[in-house]
C-alpha cells in the first residue's frame, strides 16, 4: 500500500515536473515572438502597443478620483462650481480609452500575425523535413489539427501576456496602494483577504479542469482524424456503400466531443460562480463599511462612489487576470502538441560532416543490404547487387518480396540496419539527403498528383524550366493527345491527388515529371503498369531512349517490358534467388521461367 501510494506520487511528479518544462518552453517560445532578435519592426509594434495599454490602464485609475471630486463638489456646492474641465475630462476618458484600445489592436495585428506565421511555417517546414515513419505512423486529421489550434492559441498567448498579464499587475498594484493610502487598512484588510481567495479558488478549479480540458482535445482530434480519412477514402466508402458505417462512426466521434465539451462547459460554469460569490462577499463587505463610515462622517459620498468604482475594476481586471490564466493553461494544454510538432526530429539526419553527392558515372551498389520495417522481421536480408554506371538492372518477384523497398532504401526515406548502398562508392549515408535525391528520378507504383493543373504537376520535377521544356516532357510521356483532349488543355486542374485522370493518365504525368527532372539515375517502380499495350510499348521506347546511358533501375511486373534489361533479378523473400539477362534466365527455367509462362499463357 505504501509502495503504491509512494509510486504514484513520483509518477504524478514527475509529470508535474515535465509539464512544467515544457510549459517553460513554451514561455521563452512566445516572448522570443514578441521580441525578436532579427526583426525591429515587430519590437517597436510591440512598445508602441504596450505603451498604449499602459495609457489606457492609467487613465481608467485616474477616472473613479476625478469622479470622487465631482460627486464631492455636487454634494457641497451649487454645480456651477464644478469646473467644466473637470467634467470634460470624465467625460472624454471612457473616450480616450476606446480609442487607446484600437490603436493598439490595429498595431498589435502585424505582431501576431506574423508571429503565428512564423510559427506555423516552421511546423510546416519541420514536418516536410520529417521521415517516412513518421507520416506512414501518424494520421494526417490529426497533425492538421494540431497545428491549426496550437497556432490559435500562440496568437492568445501573445496577447494575454503583453495587455493582460503586465498591465493587470500594475493596475492591481496602483489600486490598492489608492485605497491603503487614502482609506483605513481595514479595507486594505478585506480587499486583500478578497482577491487572495479569488486567486486561491481560480488556481485550484483551473488545475482541476485541465484533465477535462484535454479529454475534450482528444476527441477533437479524433473527429478531425476521423473526417479526413473518410473525405480521402471517399472511393472505396461508395464501391462498399459503407456511408452510413462512416457516418455512424463520425457520430459516434463527435458524440464523444459533444460529451466532452458539455463537461467542460459545466466545470467553466462551477469556476465561475465560485469566482462571483467571492467578488460579491467581498464587495458586500466594503460597501457595508463604506456606509457606515459616512454615516459617522469619516467619509464623503464621493468616497463612497471612488471605492465602490475602485472595486469594480479591482475586481474585473483580477477576473480578466484569472480567466487569462485558465485560457493559458489551456492554450499550453493545445501548444504542446505543436511544440512536439516543432521540437520532433527525423530520424534520417545529415551526418554534420555530409557533403553533396559528386555523381561521375552513376554506379549504383548495394552491399549486404539489410532491412526491415520491423527491425526483428526483415524484409531485405543481406542483400548484394551492382547497377553498373549507363546500364540498366531490373527487379522482379512476388508482391512483397521487396523491390520497392529497394527504391525507398535508394532515395533514403529509409536507413538500412545492415551493410551500405553506394553511389559511385560514397555511402548515401555520408551525404546530403537533397544532393541525393536530386540526382535520382522516380516514377512510383502509386502516383500522387496535387490539386492543380497538368502543366504545374509536370513541372514539379523541375520548377524553372521554361514551357518549352514542359511541352517536350509531355510530348515523350505520350501525354499529347489526352492534352489537346481537353478544354483547358495544360491547364486542366487533375483533382485532389489526381483523381480526375484515369490511372494511365496519371502516371503518364508522373513519367513526363520524372523526364522534365532529368537526373543521372531513374527508377521506375511498376511505372507502365496502368497503361494499355500499345501506350506501354510506345513509352517504353521513349525511356529507353531517354535513359540511354543512365543508371536505371526497373521495378516491374510486366516482364515484357524488362526483356531488354542489361541484367534481371529475381527476388524471392528479400533475397536474391536468380539474376542474368533475358534469355540466359529463360534456359534456366527456374523462378524467372515460371513467371514468365505464367504471364504468357493465356486463358482459353
Amino acid at each position: 500500500m505504501d509502495r503504491t501510494h509512494k509510486t504514484r506520487n513520483i509518477y504524478v511528479m514527475d509529470k508535474t515536473t515535465n509539464q512544467n518544462r515544457e510549459h517553460k518552453s513554451i514561455i521563452f517560445m512566445v516572448l522570443r515572438l514578441l521580441w525578436p532578435s532579427d526583426n525591429l519592426g515587430i519590437r517597436v509594434r510591440v512598445l508602441i502597443a504596450l505603451i498604449l495599454v499602459l495609457l489606457s490602464k492609467a487613465i481608467a485609475i485616474v477616472s473613479p478620483l476625478i469622479l470622487r471630486v465631482i460627486v464631492d463638489g455636487f454634494a457641497e456646492a451649487s454645480f456651477a462650481v464644478i469646473p467644466l474641465a473637470l467634467l470634460l475630462a470624465y467625460g472624454m476618458a471612457s473616450l480616450a480609452i476606446q480609442l487607446s484600445t484600437e490603436l493598439r489592436k490595429m498595431i498589435f495585428t502585424q505582431v501576431a500575425q506574423s508571429s503565428v506565421r512564423r510559427v506555423a511555417v516552421r511546423a510546416f517546414d519541420n514536418l516536410q523535413q520529417l521521415s517516412l515513419k513518421f507520416h506512414n505512423d501518424r494520421k494526417t486529421g490529426g497533425v492538421i489539427r494540431a497545428v491549426e489550434r496550437g497556432t490559435t492559441s500562440i496568437e492568445f498567448l501573445l496577447q494575454t501576456f503583453l495587455f493582460d498579464v503586465l498591465p493587470t499587475l500594475l493596475e492591481l498594484a496602483f489600486i490598492v496602494i489608492v485605497i491603503g493610502g487614502l482609506y483605513s487598512g481595514k479595507y486594505t484588510l478585506v480587499i486583500v483577504i478578497s482577491v487572495s481567495l479569488y486567486l486561491a479558488f481560480t488556481y485550484w478549479a483551473t488545475q482541476w479542469q485541465l484533465d477535462f480540458r484535454r479529454k475534450k482535445n482528444e476527441f477533437d482530434i479524433g473527429s478531425s482524424v476521423q473526417l479526413v480519412d473518410s473525405l480521402v477514402n471517399h472511393e472505396t466508402i461508395k464501391y462498399f456503400t459503407n456511408e452510413p458505417h462512416e457516418s455512424q462512426k463520425y457520430n459516434d466521434v463527435r458524440a464523444a466531443y459533444e460529451k466532452a465539451t458539455v463537461t467542460h462547459q459545466k466545470t467553466d460554469f462551477a469556476l465561475s460562480i465560485g469566482r462571483a460569490l467571492i467578488v460579491s462577499i467581498g464587495s458586500v463587505s466594503v460597501i457595508v463599511m463604506a456606509a457606515q463610515d459616512i454615516l459617522n462622517g469619516d467619509l464623503t459620498v464621493g468616497d463612497f462612489v471612488l471605492l465602490n468604482s475602485y472595486l469594480l475594476m479591482l475586481f474585473a481586471p483580477i477576473s480578466t487576470f484569472m480567466m487569462a490564466y485558465n485560457h493559458s493553461k489551456q492554450a499550453f494544454t493545445d501548444i504542446e502538441a505543436l511544440q512536439e510538432i516543432l521540437t520532433v526530429t527525423s530520424d534520417i539526419q545529415d551526418r554534420p560532416d555530409a557533403q553533396p553527392i559528386k555523381i561521375d558515372q552513376g554506379r549504383v551498389t548495394f552491399d549486404s543490404v539489410k532491412f526491415g520495417y520491423d527491425a526483428e522481421s526483415p524484409n531485405i536480408k543481406n542483400l548484394s547487387f551492382e547497377i553498373p554506371a549507363g546500364k540498366t538492372t531490373a527487379l522482379v518477384g512476388s508482391s512483397g518480396g521487396g523491390k520497392s523497398t529497394i527504391a525507398k532504401l535508394l532515395f533514403r526515406f529509409y536507413d538500412v540496419q545492415g551493410g551500405q548502398i553506394k553511389i559511385d562508392d560514397q555511402d548515401i549515408k555520408d551525404v546530403t539527403q537533397a544532393s541525393l535525391r536530386d540526382n535520382i528520378g522516380i516514377v512510383p507504383q502509386d502516383t500522387s498528383l496535387f490539386h492543380n493543373s497538368i502543366f504545374y504537376n509536370i513541372l514539379y520535377g523541375k520548377l524553372n524550366a521554361s514551357a518549352e521544356e514542359v511541352v517536350a516532357a509531355a510530348k515523350a510521356a505520350q501525354l499529347n493527345d489526352f492534352i489537346a483532349g481537353q478544354a483547358q488543355g495544360l491547364d486542366t486542374i487533375v483533382g485532389e491527388r489526381g483523381v480526375k485522370l484515369s490511372g494511365g493518365e496519371k502516371q503518364r504525368v508522373a513519367l513526363a515529371r520524372v523526364i522534365l527532372k532529368n537526373p543521372p539515375i531513374f527508377i521506375f517502380d511498376e511505372a507502365t503498369s496502368a497503361l494499355d499495350t500499345k501506350t506501354e510499348k510506345d513509352i517504353m521506347q521513349n525511356l529507353r531512349e531517354i535513359s540511354q546511358d543512365r543508371t536505371t533501375l526497373i521495378i516491374a511486373h510486366r516482364l515484357s517490358t524488362i526483356i531488354d534489361a542489361d541484367e534481371i533479378i529475381v527476388l524471392d523473400g528479400g533475397k536474391i534467388v536468380e539474376r542474368g539477362r533475358h534469355e540466359a534466365l529463360l534456359k534456366q527455367a527456374g523462378a524467372y521461367y515460371k513467371m514468365w509462362k505464367s504471364q504468357a499463357t493465356k486463358p482459353k
